[in-house]
């Protein structure tokens, strides 16, 4: 499971926090391009460990949930993702 937060919104980015298996204590960093669309992976949490070349695991949840609902025009302040 990943939760996730929106720690920033301005008028060209949304700015989430993301939490693999809900632990706050660490966390990762993905930015949505309001005007683009485009999503960007800025910093990997430490506990999020992935295959070389792909998105980590739980980020890579986060971030399709947070686009989910994007292109549907709604901006979610937080959320979460399981899959197990």
């Amino acid at each position: 499971m990943v939760t996730f937060k929106l720690m920033e919104e301005t008028e060209q980015i949304l700015l989430y926090w993301y939490y693999p298996n809900g632990h706050e204590e660490t966390h990762g960093v993905i930015i949505v391009n309001k005007e683009s669309g485009q999503i960007e992976l800025q910093m990997i949490a430490p506990n999020d460990k992935g295959r070389t070349g792909r998105i980590p695991m739980y980020a890579d949840h986060a971030i399709r949930a947070i686009m989910a609902s994007w292109v549907k025009g709604t901006v979610l302040k937080d959320g979460n993702a399981a899959w197990y």
